[in-house]
C-alpha cells in the first residue's frame, strides 16, 4: 500500500470528506491493517453504504482476531459497529443488528458504566423480545437496571420487563414490573416525565391483544392514568396531556368524565383534532 493513499484516506475521513476517503482506501484495503479496515467501514457508513460497511467491518474484526490484536483500541471501532447496528435494526435486519451491538457490549467491557452500555443493552433487550428470545431479553434488561442510567430510561426499561413478563405468562412479575416503572419517577417534578412514562403504561393496555382485559392491563390503565394526572398537575395547560387522559378514562368505559377532560382538551387547544374524534366516540358511547 502506497504510504500516501493510506495518510490521504486518514485524513479524509478525520477531516469528514468520505467519498474522498473511499477513493483513496477502497483500492488498497487488502492486507490492510485493523485501524483502516475500520476507517474504510466508518466511511462506507457515512454514506449509508451499509453492505459494504458491515463486509469491512467484519474482515476488519478477522483481521484482529488473527493478528491478536484489541480491535476495542481501534479508533472508530465502536463507532462503526454501534452505527451497523442502528441501521440494520431501522431495516428489521435483527440477526446482523444483534451481531453488531454485542460487539460493541464486548469493546466496552463487564466493568463499563456509560450511555453508550446502556443504550446498546436496551437495543439488545428488544431485539431479543422481537426475536422471541424472552429470557435473553430479561438477561438484558436486569442488566440496564445495574446501571444508573435517567430515571426516565429506568422507567421505560421496568415497563418493557412487564411487558415481557406477560408475553411469558407471569402476571405477578408483570405488575411489580409495572409498579416500579411507576414508583421510579416519585420524586421527579417535570411534567414531560409523566406524560412519557402515561404513553409507556398505555400501550400496555391498547396494544398486546392477549393480554387486554388481564389484571395486569387493568393495573397498567390505572397507573397510566396516574401518571398522567400528576403531568397535568404539574403544567395543566398541556392538551395533549388531557387528551391523553380523556383516551384512557374513554377505554375504561368512564365516559362522562372522558367527555369533560376532551371538552378542556379542546378548550386549550381548538385544533387538536384528536380529541375532537374522541370527543364524538364518547359523546355516541
Amino acid at each position: 500500500m502506497a504510504p500516501d493513499a493510506r495518510d490521504q484516506g486518514l485524513e479524509a475521513v478525520a477531516t469528514k470528506r468520505y467519498q474522498d476517503a473511499i477513493e483513496h482506501l477502497a483500492g488498497v484495503v487488502r492486507g490492510a491493517d485493523t485501524e483502516l479496515l475500520l476507517a474504510l467501514a466508518f466511511a462506507y457508513l457515512q454514506t449509508n453504504d451499509l453492505n459494504r460497511c458491515f463486509l469491512t467491518c467484519q474482515k476488519a474484526i478477522e483481521n484482529a482476531d488473527a493478528a491478536d490484536e484489541d480491535i476495542g483500541a481501534a479508533r472508530y471501532s465502536k463507532d462503526v459497529l454501534y452505527g451497523v447496528g442502528c441501521e440494520y435494526y431501522k431495516l428489521g435486519e435483527c440477526d446482523v443488528a444483534t451481531f453488531a451491538f454485542e460487539q460493541v457490549l464486548g469493546l466496552l467491557g463487564e466493568a463499563s458504566i456509560s450511555p453508550l452500555k446502556f443504550d446498546v443493552t436496551w437495543r439488545l433487550a428488544l431485539l431479543s423480545r422481537e426475536t422471541g428470545e424472552l429470557d435473553d431479553c430479561v438477561q438484558y434488561l436486569n442488566a440496564v437496571v445495574e446501571s444508573p442510567p435517567p430515571p426516565l430510561a429506568v422507567a421505560d426499561v421496568w415497563v418493557e420487563m412487564g411487558c415481557v413478563r406477560q408475553e411469558q405468562g407471569e402476571e405477578e412479575l408483570a405488575q411489580d414490573a409495572f409498579a416500579r416503572a411507576a414508583d421510579l419517577g416519585a420524586d421527579v417534578t417535570t411534567a414531560e416525565y409523566w406524560h412519557t412514562l402515561a404513553l409507556k403504561l398505555e400501550q400496555v393496555v391498547v396494544v398486546p391483544e392477549h393480554t387486554r382485559g388481564t389484571a395486569a392491563a387493568r393495573t397498567g390503565a390505572r397507573r397510566a392514568e396516574a401518571a398522567i394526572r400528576r403531568a397535568i398537575e404539574l403544567a395543566p395547560d398541556r392538551a395533549e396531556a388531557h387528551l391523553l387522559l380523556g383516551c384512557i378514562l374513554y377505554r375504561a368505559d368512564r365516559n362522562r368524565e372522558a367527555r369533560e377532560v376532551l371538552r378542556h382538551a379542546i378548550e386549550l387547544e381548538p385544533t387538536l383534532l384528536e380529541a375532537w374524534i374522541k370527543l364524538g366516540e364518547a359523546c355516541e358511547a
